[in-house]
């Protein structure tokens, strides 16, 4: 009973505290935001198509081909054994993607309370519960979101352990969500140099005397890394097939394949933060003065918050030299990484000028906070429900499809398809073949391949629909369409449509040279 009442005390205790109240608050709506839009979605990218069907590979033996090995597995490894173990998709898409979403806020906030004070802190969590990139990839089976929260996590304990130096478990802990990070989004391994940098420049050589450190290292080494190699090399052949591809081989690594740098990347500001926010945040930064013109303070590890200062402005600048200088490419989600620098700056700017307006009324630097933070959230999330509702039937013909295909074929049935396997053949789960680079190709697979339907998928642009659109359209002795998906009401454009091969294993008129 003692232990009973102990814990009621402190959670009432907790409860007291104003600023837990409305990170709690925060938490439920950013909550109900993201369950508005799960499972929201119809169908699945062509990325989201490969990470499933990969999972289902392992977890099944699904048929699976042309996996493209680059790929993290971390998560697609997590999701085949949710799948073994009797999960089905929205499970995996809750406890993955919407579970890692919301404790990404928390993380956000706790981030920012210890770097700064509760109100950055809470400030910066409020910014990311309606970030619009945010809210969309929730909705999304990828590694976006995921990587984001073990990054954030990392960060806290990075902060807790190397900066603050409140216990050894954090090292530990910072060593373990690094690692998680990279091997599960493998371009926020970045953070690995952003940590370096930021303990080299405070701690300078003392660092390599940190015994813990080298510990946590080692032990993650021996726990995380050589096994992921060896599974890699077991699997692929390669115990790196990220490095091999992205970065070695000409024909697919974006740091060989462009010349120029990718400029466009510095428009994500503008594109993530909108006119108003985005003001917001160059006012933010000229709170930064502090960290040049005290550079000194901070080397002697007099100002925490300077410290905190130089990480923000590591989490902006480090991403953007990657991808704009060096990598020379990227989309939107690659720069996710660089967000809790720039919502931090943002609400430490809000914060200052709030102290400043509460000289004259108490209550102007909360008023302020709200203000700022509302008219943003309505941008962000008029943002967020546009693009949502506008991507929500992506690709959902062939999740219908897939879904027919398998309710209609046995286990060891083969089913021809023109475009878009991924996201077809996560649905499908059987064995998928491809219609050949001519007619004479797609003839003597037929035969070789036997395929019990052909799916035409008219997404895209395909070289071979020049002659396999007419052919199966005219050749109805051999080829049957039983089922059909339009993207109108009046069903006059076909998105998907499957044949029956009625003769698959008699040659038509074969040409000669195609």
């Amino acid at each position: 009973m003692n232990e009973k009442k102990k814990i009621s005390h402190r959670v009432v205790e907790w409860f007291k505290n104003p600023y837990n109240l409305i990170l709690v608050g925060i938490i439920i709506v950013a909550t109900i935001i993201r369950l508005k839009y799960f499972n929201i979605n119809m169908g699945v990218w062509w990325d989201e198509g490969e990470y499933l069907l990969k999972a289902k590979n392992w977890a099944f033996d699904v048929p699976m081909k042309d996996y493209w090995n680059a790929r993290p597995v971390t998560l697609t490894l997590i999701w085949a054994l949710l799948f073994k173990l009797g999960a089905n998709e929205t499970f995996i898409r809750f406890m993955t993607e919407l579970v890692p979403s919301v404790l990404s806020i928390v993380f956000m906030y706790l981030l920012g309370k210890e770097m700064y004070n509760e109100k950055v802190g809470l400030t910066a969590a409020a910014m990311l519960s309606v970030f619009w990139l945010h809210i969309f990839f929730t909705a999304r089976l990828l590694m976006d979101l995921p990587g984001l929260f073990f990054a954030l996590a990392a960060m806290y304990f990075f902060w807790k352990g190397f900066i603050k130096k409140q216990g050894n478990k954090y090292i530990y802990l910072t060593a373990i969500f690094t690692v998680l990070t990279a091997l599960t989004k493998y371009n926020d391994g970045i953070i690995i140099f952003i940590f370096a940098i930021t303990v080299l420049i405070v701690e300078r050589l003392e660092l390599f005397k940190n015994k813990k450190m080298w510990k946590a290292i080692a032990l993650c080494v021996v726990i995380f890394i050589i096994p992921y190699m060896l599974f890699n090399y077991l699997s692929f052949g390669d115990p790196l097939p990220a490095i091999t591809t992205y970065i070695l081989t000409a024909a697919t690594s974006a740091i060989q394949q462009f010349e120029s740098p990718a400029w466009y990347i510095f428009n994500y500001f503008q594109e993530f933060l909108f006119t108003f926010w985005f003001i917001i945040f160059i006012g933010g930064l000229l709170t930064l003065w502090r960290l040049f013109l005290g550079f000194d303070l901070l080397l002697k590890r007099k100002d925490t918050k300077l410290i905190g200062d130089l990480f923000c402005v590591l989490l902006i600048i480090m991403p953007l030299i990657f991808f704009v200088f060096v990598y020379k490419f990227g989309v939107h989600q690659y720069l996710f990484l660089m967000m809790p620098g720039v919502f931090l700056i943002m609400a430490k700017g809000i914060t200052e000028v709030g102290k400043l307006l509460e000289r004259y009324n108490k209550y102007l630097g909360v008023a302020l906070i709200i203000l700022v933070v509302g008219i943003g959230a309505y941008t962000q999330l008029t943002q967020a429900h546009q693009i949502i509702e506008n991507k929500k039937t992506t690709y959902a013909e062939l999740k219908q499809a897939g879904i027919w295909i398998k309710e209609n074929s046995d286990k060891d049935d083969k089913v021809m398809i023109t475009n878009n396997e991924m996201e077809f053949g996560a649905y499908a789960e059987i064995a998928y073949i491809n219609e050949g680079d001519n007619q004479t190709d797609f003839e003597e697979i037929l035969v070789r391949e036997r395929p019990k339907y052909i799916v035409l998928a008219l997404f895209g642009q395909n070289e071979e629909f020049e002659w396999i659109i007419p052919l199966l359209n005219t050749d109805k002795e051999r080829f049957v369409p039983v089922q059909a998906w339009f993207s109108d009401a009046e069903r006059k454009q076909p998105r998907v449509v499957i044949y029956k091969v009625a003769a698959s294993n008699t040659l038509g008129s074969l040409p000669r040279d195609q």
